[in-house]
């Protein structure tokens, strides 16, 4: 686990991880098909709570009082598909 992970807040991150490709909805001849794996970039907030097995990933939160965090858009990540995860650093663009 690196120092992005080891946060107790959620972390700004870019997520690269692999995927399986979506099934073919159509019958097709097995000389012709083509079945890929799925380079994937997800970035939002890397939770805390992540495991040894899951990355969790949401791209919004909200602290509560009493510590525990509301999330949107909750993704889990198999950390066996994970590339790279890369730290966002906050920037001042004047928006």
């Amino acid at each position: 686990m690196d120092a992005v992970e080891r946060s107790r807040s959620p972390t700004p991150v870019l997520v690269e991880w692999e995927d399986s490709s979506q099934p073919a909805s159509a019958w097709q001849w097995l000389s012709e098909a083509v079945a890929a794996v799925v380079q994937c970039r997800t970035v939002g907030w890397l939770l805390p709570d992540s495991d040894e097995k899951t990355l969790r990933v949401c791209l919004g939160y909200a602290e509560g009082e009493d510590g525990d965090y509301q999330v949107s858009g909750l993704q889990a990540i198999p950390r066996r598909a994970v590339v790279a995860v890369y730290e966002v650093a906050p920037t001042s663009s004047g928006l």
